[in-house]
């Protein structure tokens, strides 16, 4: 069972996602993250990792919703922009999980462009405020079991 996450290491807690990460492993699921498993070819290690994730979990930031909109550094080169739209091609909506890290995300109206249009109107797992609090990761790692399950 491998969910996959896509977001940007610009403005994201290492903390969350390590304890995100720890979660899951400790709840059987085996996570494909970008930054721990990628080689010299960035865009097939990132696609193989899409490709063989059963669910792809989005870690929303305002820097990761400028990243899929083309407004980063790289412009419409941004690794974020292409992930995010591969993993939408390979998966759909139906297999993808969007998790607020940013407070200032937390309204879905203001999720610009392709996530927005996307996943704004799916439910979200607010992972924003005070990320420790276990139980908000123990409900997120329900929701992708429950989610990889389902698609199994």
């Amino acid at each position: 069972m491998h969910p996959s996450r896509t977001h940007t290491h610009a403005d994201t807690p290492c903390t969350s996602f390590l304890q995100v990460n720890e979660a899951l492993r400790r709840a059987g699921l085996k996570a494909w993250v970008g930054a721990e498993q990628l080689n010299a070819d960035l865009n097939n290690e990132m696609s193989l990792g899409i490709d063989q994730s059963k669910l792809v979990i989005v870690f929303i930031t305002r820097a990761y919703l400028d990243k899929v909109r083309g407004f980063g550094r790289r412009g419409l080169d941004e690794a974020c922009k292409a992930e995010f739209e591969y993993a939408l091609r390979r998966h759909g909506v139906n297999r993808m999980l969007a998790v607020v890290m940013d407070p200032g995300c937390r309204d879905t109206s203001t999720w610009a462009g392709a996530v927005g249009f996307r996943l704004g109107s799916q439910i979200y797992h607010d992972l924003s405020a005070d990320v420790a609090e276990q139980g908000r990761i123990d409900a997120l790692v329900a929701a992708v079991r429950d989610r990889v399950h389902a698609s199994s």
